[in-house]
């Protein structure tokens, strides 16, 4: 997004948010018009907002409201919510990234780990084995 549809998405949520979550459709539009914006850049913005879930349309149509992430949205501010999910991203992308680096070195040590296991319990076994005959004598 460009700065002044950012500019535009912190509004919708501060507007809506300082109505206590909810707001008309048709009152929207009219309130950022009036703070000079463009109504495809706001028309953009609204639908790149319920595309994030950060405001949905409720049942009849008529009203908007913030979800739970838009409450976030609203209290951090947009363009600090986006930084938030970028680094959130980033992290879950290096999480994946080390649990394969981990999974491959699992399967590489696995096979020689399980044989080294089974000799070195065989010969337990057989260690046993020659000490209960030795005690039995």
């Amino acid at each position: 997004m460009i700065e002044d549809q950012i500019k535009i998405a912190e509004e919708i949520l501060a507007y809506v948010k300082a109505n206590r979550g909810y707001t008309s459709k048709d009152d929207l539009p009219g309130y950022l018009q009036q703070k000079l914006y463009l109504e495809s850049d706001i028309w953009l913005v609204k639908k790149i907002m319920e595309d994030q879930d950060l405001i949905q349309e409720t049942d009849r149509g008529y009203f908007l409201r913030l979800t739970t992430e838009g409450s976030k949205a609203a209290k951090m501010g947009y363009s600090a919510y986006c930084s938030y999910l970028e680094k959130k991203e980033i992290d879950k992308d290096a999480l994946d990234h080390r649990a394969a680096v981990m999974s491959k070195w699992q399967i590489i040590a696995f096979w020689p780990m399980f044989i080294f296991g089974v000799i070195g319990g065989i010969s337990g076994i057989i260690s046993l084995g020659w000490q209960l005959i030795k005690w039995l004598r």
